[in-house]
């Protein structure tokens, strides 16, 4: 149950930090800051951090303490979200899918090797 909470947390953090992010590239348009797309940008990113913080709660209670493995699993759902939210990872050509999915195999590789 532990590990299925973690996933979810990961998953909603890594969506609202997505979030964050994509609004953040938006705060400035024709050099006028955007009120509402900075709103909605430190609203994902406050979002996501608390879900940061409940998912290193429940990596913690599985005994993983280390920085890395928990940084590792954060950015790896924040670039997903954002790969998705923004709708360009669907027009990508096939070699930068094809990348993309071996960084993801890579992350996974170092989350087992060094994630203790």
């Amino acid at each position: 149950m532990t590990t299925f909470i973690i996933f979810i947390t990961a998953v909603i953090g890594g969506f609202a930090e997505s979030q964050g992010y994509v609004h953040a590239s938006k705060v400035w348009l024709k050099g006028q800051f955007v009120w509402p797309e900075a709103m909605k940008s430190f609203l994902g990113f406050a979002i996501g951090t608390v879900m940061l913080f409940l998912a290193i709660k429940f990596l913690n209670d599985l005994k993983i303490f280390s920085a890395e493995l928990q940084t590792i699993i954060w950015f790896t759902t924040t670039m997903l979200g954002i790969a998705f939210i923004s709708g360009r990872f669907f027009s990508w050509p096939l070699a930068e899918k094809v990348v993309s999915l071996f960084v993801i195999i890579s992350i996974g590789w170092l989350l087992i090797r060094v994630g203790k």
